[in-house]
């Protein structure tokens, strides 16, 4: 929606906690609890028509590696591709997508479909090197960019959206984030009826939100994996 409407979306990845051991940490029951009371908060922000499936992981990965092939396809130009395939693969199938292993496959099909002139990437469709890095130089400096960044803000609660000059995190960045959409889909909707009756309170709420310009980016950090009080 924000992407149809001009407003580029920025969205980069950071390892929360790079601490974790290489085989992830086992959720506990405490950590079960926390991660279903979070998707309830999720639920209640999500707009007419949106679903949030999800299936109650394991454990909660390493995710050096999803950052890694996250980073080689930024550069590859299938980033939507990628980020999409790494939170279903936790989020659905509760694959561990802190081996570089299980995620060679599923993500081969992107990898080998983007326009990367590594060698790795698009013979063989590799984006994550075996032990949990990036492929490629560019990919590791943008890594460590985007954590520098991260940490230059106080290293806040992901996801965080920066727009206009404001850092906001966890909730926050998502009601934002469900603002702009609904923003737009109003805007679209008295696009296409321009007959239609206004002066509704809805009509108000429109002229009154200040919305992100096409020539603004909307930067989105996130992190591969949110659980209860365990990020990674």
């Amino acid at each position: 929606m924000l992407t149809a409407a001009g407003v580029p979306i920025d969205w980069r990845a950071v390892e929360h906690t790079p601490q974790l051991p290489v085989a992830g940490t086992r959720l506990s029951a405490a950590d079960q609890q926390a991660l279903t009371e979070r998707f309830a908060a999720l639920d209640n922000l999500l707009l007419p028509g949106e679903t949030l499936p999800w299936t109650a992981p394991a454990s909660v990965p390493k995710t050096e590696a999803a950052v890694s092939a996250y980073a080689e396809a930024y550069g590859a130009g299938v980033a939507d591709d990628v980020r999409r395939l790494l939170l279903e693969l936790y989020w659905l199938h509760g694959a561990d997508i802190g081996s570089p292993n299980v995620l060679r496959t599923p993500l081969a099909g992107p990898i080998l479909r983007s326009h990367s002139l590594a060698e790795p990437l698009h013979e063989s469709g590799y984006a994550v090197s075996v032990d949990r890095g990036p492929i490629t130089t560019d990919a590791y400096r943008r890594i460590r960019s985007w954590r520098t960044e991260w940490r230059q803000l106080g290293s806040p609660l992901l996801p965080i959206v920066l727009t206009g000059g404001a850092t906001l995190s966890g909730l926050d960045a998502l009601r934002r984030l469900g603002k702009e959409i609904g923003y737009y889909a109003r805007a679209q909707y008295l696009i296409t009826h321009p007959d239609c009756v206004t002066g509704k309170a809805s009509d108000t709420a429109l002229d009154q939100f200040e919305p992100l310009h096409s020539a603004e980016r909307l930067a989105v950090t996130m992190a591969a994996v949110t659980v209860g009080g365990v990020r990674a």
